[in-house]
């Protein structure tokens, strides 16, 4: 009787070990093994995803030359935010062209504005006259050579010429501009 005392006792501390070193050594090294190769997984991904990167920037480098003149064009079309006087001639003429004549005011509003990753200034364009002629004129302005974005138009009955179902017309006008250097 003793002996099997003996017996259940060294199985039951024996038990007891094998199950404290599952615990302490065994369990804790698995959870290792997995986190590590979670980790080398996802270096793994990240190396691909940066070998596809330099793959696709070698290519543009050898295309770039297909590219220039649409860059050069696009370029064209941006403002330079220090010096807008080009757009504001563009839109004088504009309004010319449309028989109208212009009140412009550049808005800085202190903020940088951005649309599209395209940094923008923003207009204040006051007119009046005939109806048809200040959508002739939205219309120039929004086909013309800069990257101009009408935010909005207002347009109220004129005070001024009322013979001629003259109306009072305010823009508000985004252009795209070239980022600072």
């Amino acid at each position: 009787m003793i002996k099997v005392n003996k017996i259940q006792i060294y199985s039951i501390v024996f038990s007891i070990i094998a199950l404290l070193l599952v615990v302490f050594l065994v369990y804790p090294t698995i959870k290792d093994i997995k986190y590590n190769s979670d980790k080398i997984l996802e270096n793994k991904s990240q190396i691909f995803y940066a070998d596809e990167q330099n793959k696709a920037i070698e290519e543009f480098k050898k295309s770039y030359s297909n590219y220039e003149s649409n860059f050069m064009k696009i370029d064209q079309t941006l403002v330079d935010p220090n010096n807008p006087i080009d757009v504001i001639k563009f839109f004088e003429l504009s309004g010319l062209e449309s028989r109208l004549t212009l009140n412009i005011t550049l808005i800085d509003s202190g903020k940088k504005e951005n649309l599209n990753g395209f940094n923008l200034i923003n207009f204040n364009i006051n007119t009046n006259g005939n109806f048809s002629d200040i959508v002739n004129l939205s219309e120039k302005l929004e086909k013309g050579p800069y990257l101009v974005k009408i935010k909005s138009l207002s347009m109220n009955k004129s005070s001024v010429d009322n013979k001629d179902n003259g109306v009072d017309a305010q823009f508000s006008v985004y252009v795209a501009t070239q980022n600072p250097q």
